[in-house]
């Protein structure tokens, strides 16, 4: 019986000083003819269906407001001329389409412009506040300003009749000194 610790002879050859692991290679599929070859494309530029559709949209959407730039004169000639024919579905599908997007777009730039005004009112508010913080900040650093001059004042003027008084004191004592030496 042999034991379950001995050495195989892949093993043993595995051990020896010049051994090399041999190579394996995978088989390569050459492309098959008769089937397309899938593009690759790199991440960033793929895209799914919804932003396909939505691209779409937008792109119609920026045509409809910005790519139409004949003169209104033109546009209503053209619109009068219409109205006496007979319209296709196709024709009142267009139309409709384009009144729901000119409506959408005018909706989206209502709400962006109260959007905006709402950020205003706020920034304004803010604005006045620290004006008024700013303006209260700055008359009580003027009060400030005022009680540290009186202070400063009397302070002085006491510094003064101490003076005073230590001169006439020293004035006092040399007169008795004199007076006392006679």
């Amino acid at each position: 019986m042999r034991s379950p610790y001995a050495y195989t002879d892949e093993e043993r050859r595995m051990l020896e000083m010049d051994y090399k692991k041999p190579k394996y290679y995978k088989k390569r599929l050459e492309p098959d003819a008769s089937k397309p070859r899938r593009r690759i494309m790199d991440l960033h530029t793929k895209e799914t269906v919804a932003s396909k559709n939505k691209k779409k949209i937008s792109e119609q959407i920026q045509d409809f407001l910005y790519g139409d730039d004949k003169p209104e004169e033109a546009q209503e000639e053209e619109v009068q001329s219409g109205l006496g024919r007979a319209l296709s579905m196709s024709t009142i599908v267009k139309s409709t389409r384009k009144m729901f997007l000119l409506q959408y777009a005018l909706n989206v730039k209502v709400a962006e412009k109260t959007r905006l005004d709402a950020t205003l009112k706020v920034e304004e508010e803010k604005v006045k506040k620290a004006e008024a913080d700013l303006k209260e900040a700055e008359q009580s650093f003027d009060s400030f300003l005022q009680e540290n001059d009186r202070e400063a004042m009397e302070a002085q003027q006491r510094a003064e009749e101490e003076t005073k008084l230590t001169e006439e004191k020293m004035e006092h004592t040399r007169n008795s000194n004199v007076s006392n030496n006679f």
